[in-house]
């Protein structure tokens, strides 16, 4: 695994820590890392069923036309 470091101005800080307040991260690191991979993982599936997915939505649009 990579290891990434990220420098994040101190203006934000705060607004990190309310995230991971709300998200029950339980540390800006644990945050930072969910983030990352639920970004990732969108990404990934995105590419792989984007087409099938938009075919789907036209199906389903169709359906109340």
């Amino acid at each position: 695994m990579a290891t990434i470091t990220i420098q994040i101005p101190d203006q934000f800080l705060p607004v990190i820590d309310e995230l991971v307040t709300q998200s029950g991260a339980g540390s800006r690191d644990v945050w930072a890392r969910n983030t990352i991979a639920n970004f990732l993982i969108n990404y990934e599936l995105q590419k792989e069923f984007a087409t099938a997915m938009q075919t789907r939505n036209q199906q389903l649009v169709a359906m109340w036309s």
